[in-house]
């Protein structure tokens, strides 16, 4: 039901690293581009969109990751299109889920990178009616300040 819904918390799939299950509705594993995967994350975003009431929060749990060597940007991709569908941003708090600094010491020398020890909650909040959604209207100004 549209605008029915008090807060959203979810932790959703990552892309193609990890396993979910056979189903063919598995967003994570099903074989299509990264930027396939965005596409139906975005849809999932805008259901949440509709679903939750004005006013209220979104927290979207997520983490950047590397599959087979890449790095996906995966947080900032969520939060450029959390904004994107309308909400608009209220806080990011970044945990780290520590004790892996020590794990793959060999593969952060051989590679040459940092391991990710840390998630991102992105909390953005519907707009009310009428409330302005600070990304299009800053956007429309030339500015991407958030204050």
């Amino acid at each position: 039901v549209d605008n029915s819904v008090d807060i959203v918390f979810t932790s959703p799939p990552y892309y193609d690293c990890e396993y979910y299950g056979d189903e063919p509705e598995q967003a994570g594993c099903d074989g299509k581009s990264y930027e396939d995967f965005l596409d139906v994350m975005r849809m999932t975003m805008k259901e949440c969109y509709r679903i939750l009431k004005p006013g209220k929060f979104i927290i979207w749990n997520v983490a950047d990751f590397r599959d087979d060597g890449k790095f996906y940007s995966y947080g900032f991709d969520s939060y450029a299109i959390l904004q994107e569908v309308g909400f608009t941003p209220h806080d990011i708090v970044m945990f780290e889920y520590g004790g892996f600094q020590k794990i793959f010491t060999e593969d952060k020398i051989k590679y040459k990178r940092t391991g990710k020890v840390h998630e991102y909650l992105f909390i953005l909040k519907k707009p009310l009616e009428g409330e302005s959604h600070i990304m299009k209207d800053n956007i429309k100004k030339g500015s991407l300040d958030f204050i």
